[in-house]
């Protein structure tokens, strides 16, 4: 899947450098090897390019659903059966604990879980910083306020 996109990209890059240094009258050897080279990788990118196509419509041809046997409805079937997970998730899963949550946030949690929805202590309009203060700083030859003087 790379490969033609890097392939047209460096033919391009080819390409411009090579049609520029022809421009320029500088480097004709080098401009033309650059040009071989950017229609070379763009026919590389093609070619690729192609391939990629190819092997992308052969694994959907495969991946294909098989075709259902003569006289089951499949549709019907299948349907009924999403039918029925979806109502089991919806009544034995979901939505007893969704209930159960709803409970223990009425009532502030339990001790061993406390409530899980609660705003963090900075969220409220009285936070005004972290509380960092940084360290003192002085001139380069005063020395760090908290480490010896190492300097002789």
């Amino acid at each position: 899947m790379l490969t033609p996109i890097l392939a047209a990209v460096a033919g391009a890059t080819f390409l411009l450098l090579g049609y520029g240094l022809r421009l320029t009258g500088s480097l004709v050897a080098l401009a033309d090897t650059l040009v071989r080279v950017g229609w070379f990788s763009l026919a590389v990118a093609a070619a690729t390019a192609l391939v990629t196509i190819v092997a992308l419509y052969r694994t959907a041809a495969l991946q294909s659903a098989p075709a259902s046997p003569p006289g089951v409805d499949r549709a019907a079937g299948l349907d009924r059966a999403r039918e029925a997970w979806r109502t089991a998730l919806r009544d034995k899963a979901i939505r007893p604990f969704l209930v159960q949550e709803l409970a223990e946030e009425a009532v502030g949690g339990t001790p061993d879980r406390p409530a899980r929805f609660t705003p963090p202590a900075f969220a409220g309009p009285d936070f005004s910083s972290p509380g960092f203060s940084g360290p003192g700083h002085g001139s380069p030859d005063a020395g760090s306020p908290r480490l010896p003087d190492t300097r002789r």
